[in-house]
């Protein structure tokens, strides 16, 4: 995997490193950041060899509650006072997917955030902490991560 990271960075936009991290990521289980990868190479090179029907795969695993795994719902935003701004709003009763669309800086905002299903243990800390302990419907307090601010919530 940090090879095919490593590929990816020196060039960002190579159809080849996109499709085969995702289908080392699939293969890890570790398929909703597939999906990412993915969506972001047919968005992309739409007729990149096998990258629709490597989505779809994708989307069904993820689709397909396994072990432990959890629908999750991700609201980033670069600042702690927006993130607590919103986490207020939530508070007051805004739709979290409303908020997400609208201002969320994550790939996930188009999905009103929506994470689909993952592992917590698939998370880097503080989210795989948070995420393992929401309840269904529940929102973690504004967690702070090297890309910004992010607010998680467990979707049913």
């Amino acid at each position: 995997e940090s090879a095919f990271r490593s590929a990816l960075k020196a060039r960002p936009e190579d159809p080849d490193a996109l499709f085969n991290l995702a289908e080392v990521l699939r293969r890890a289980k570790r398929s909703s950041e597939a999906v990412v990868l993915l969506e972001r190479l047919i968005a992309k090179t739409p007729s990149f060899p096998g990258v629709a029907e490597a989505l779809e795969g994708a989307r069904r695993e993820v689709a397909s509650p396994g072990p432990g795994q959890v629908r999750l719902g991700l609201l980033r935003v670069a600042t702690r006072e927006e993130a607590e701004g919103l986490a207020r709003r939530l508070a007051a009763g805004e739709d979290f997917a409303a908020l997400a669309r609208a201002r969320s800086t994550d790939p996930s905002a188009s999905r009103g955030g929506d994470l689909g299903l993952v592992r917590p243990d698939e998370l880097a800390e503080p989210l795989r902490s948070a995420a393992a302990a929401l309840a269904v419907g529940a929102r973690s307090p504004v967690l702070e991560t090297p890309a910004g601010y992010v607010i998680l919530r467990r979707q049913p």
